[in-house]
């Protein structure tokens, strides 16, 4: 279970500095973006969607390391990236559709990711909305 706590501490510290390193990037990027206009917010859509999709990653990755051990497995599908990349975005967004489920030291990860992707996505929204709002008042 140790392992399992270390493997769910890094993915977590990851998925958090690869979306503060993005949102940095982006809100300076915005302030120089002013002329594209409303096109600018497209290219911060998909760079937070990017973001996303990259934490989503790390904790796909983490949930193989569990399996690599033996330590976690994802119930009812094949132990294939794909599957684990199903389960992250399911515990992520948590949506948590039930067709496929973490077990063993998963379980932690998963209920870890869903509060870690429950943040990133308000701070990803946050972060919209507050330049949005920025360019209404323009």
């Amino acid at each position: 279970m140790i392992y399992a706590l270390f493997v769910t501490l890094v993915c977590t510290l990851l998925t958090i500095l690869i979306h503060f390193e993005v949102m940095k990037l982006m809100t300076r990027k915005m302030e120089r973006m002013a002329r594209y206009g409303r096109r600018r917010f497209l290219i911060l859509i998909f760079a937070l969607l990017l973001a996303q999709f990259c934490g989503i990653t790390v904790f796909a990755l983490g949930y193989m390391a569990l399996a690599a051990q033996g330590i976690g497995a994802v119930l009812h599908a094949d132990q294939t990236l794909l599957n684990y990349l199903y389960l992250s975005v399911s515990a992520y967004s948590t949506v948590g559709f039930g067709d496929v489920a973490p077990e063993g030291g998963a379980r932690l990860m998963a209920g870890v990711e869903a509060v870690v992707g429950f943040m990133m996505i308000t701070w990803s929204a946050s972060l919209t909305f507050i330049e949005m709002q920025r360019h209404w008042t323009e």
